[in-house]
């Protein structure tokens, strides 16, 4: 059985207790949206499935995302202070098989039309993975980082990330992206990503489902 066939089943075990505790209490978590997409993005790369559920006052957030070297789990609140809304999960996962944990925070702050939206996502890496050649200063609880911000007009947004895995340089990676409705329940992300690191650019697209 391969990795990401183990990651699937975990998933459709998941969504199983989620929708059991939907059907128990009102209160519980109910299915919300669906992405599946393909490329790379700023920590996406190949085939990936991002499911959301949420209680139907929405006010926390349990996050799955699968692919085959990547994967996590993400719950907790969402909040929102005035024009401030978010949220604040913990998070678990792997990367190449080796597990990492850290806290997921977001903001998102009206600025005129537009929409500002910062990320911070601090990681703990378990240890150097087996297929990663280059040489580290320590070997186990390597600590990593996702983080940056977007501004949001319309279904476009401009972003600029900063990535830190394991032994790499830190890696800026600014972008563009644009989501929209193409039908009722479907809509379509799609992003362009420059790779500082590589120096080329990254492309993603995605089909969202999110039944009303």
């Amino acid at each position: 059985m391969t990795r990401f066939t183990r990651v699937a089943l975990l998933i459709g075990m998941l969504v199983g207790m989620a929708d059991a505790s939907s059907a128990q209490s009102d209160g519980g978590l109910q299915f919300e949206s669906v992405t599946v997409g393909s490329g790379e993005g700023p920590i996406s790369s190949g085939i990936s499935i991002m499911a959301h559920f949420v209680p139907p006052d929405e006010s926390r957030l349990l996050e799955i995302m699968v692919q085959s070297d990547l994967g996590w789990i993400a719950y907790g609140p969402q909040y929102t202070f005035g024009p401030v809304s978010g949220v604040a999960l913990v998070t678990a996962g792997h990367i190449h098989g080796v597990p990492f944990a850290g806290p997921l925070f977001t903001a998102s702050i009206p600025v005129g039309r537009a929409r500002l939206t910062a990320i911070q996502w601090p990681t703990m890496l378990g240890w150097k993975p087996n297929n990663y050649e280059k040489e580290v200063s320590r070997d186990q609880f390597i600590p990593g980082y996702f983080g940056g911000a977007g501004l949001g007009i319309g279904p476009l947004t401009v972003s600029y990330y900063i990535n830190k895995y394991v032994a790499d340089p830190w890696n800026h990676l600014p972008g563009v992206s644009y989501s929209g409705n193409i039908h009722e329940d479907v809509g379509i992300n799609s992003s362009m990503t420059w790779n500082s690191n590589t120096s080329r650019p990254m492309f993603f697209l995605g089909v969202i489902w999110q039944p009303r």
